[in-house]
């Protein structure tokens, strides 16, 4: 097995003849007083050591200030200070955390950077209208008009 398998997180499951235990690794691999006395190698050689679930990765939320819609389609907006505010509730109510249970987030463009980038399109390619030019940069987020 590999280290990265043994994180802080994972299931495992150590197996032999007299022994077997199920444990949810702490933080750096902490067995949780599961066989503390042998190290890694050991356990492994006298035990059968299977990952049961794998660590999940570390929750990363954005940094870059703006607004966000969660999976559920509620918005989010990160302050200039880094705090959150939950824009589905009735007059906005700031988190500690962030909407960590609403991931993945996905930015929210500002008004003025998609006029900005509609503008460019009409400019650079005359032949079209406004409307078609709103809709090369709509389809560019995955939006629809």
């Amino acid at each position: 097995m590999s280290v990265e398998e043994y994180q802080e997180g994972a299931k495992i499951r150590i197996e032999s003849k007299d022994f077997d235990a199920t444990v949810t690794l702490g933080k750096g691999g902490d067995r949780r007083g599961v066989l503390p006395d042998l190290a890694w190698w050991e356990l492994e050689l006298l035990h059968t050591v299977t990952v049961i679930e794998k660590a999940k990765p570390p929750v990363v939320l954005p940094t870059e200030p703006g607004a966000y819609s969660g999976r559920t389609g509620s918005v989010y907006v990160l302050d200039a200070n880094g705090g959150w505010v939950d824009y589905s509730q009735w007059r906005g109510s700031k988190w500690v955390t962030g909407p960590v249970n609403y991931l993945p987030l996905t930015r929210l463009a500002p008004v003025a950077e998609v006029l900005a980038k509609v503008v460019r399109h009409w400019v650079t390619a005359p032949h079209t209208t406004i409307t078609e030019s709103a809709e090369a940069v709509a389809a560019e987020y995955g939006a629809t008009l």
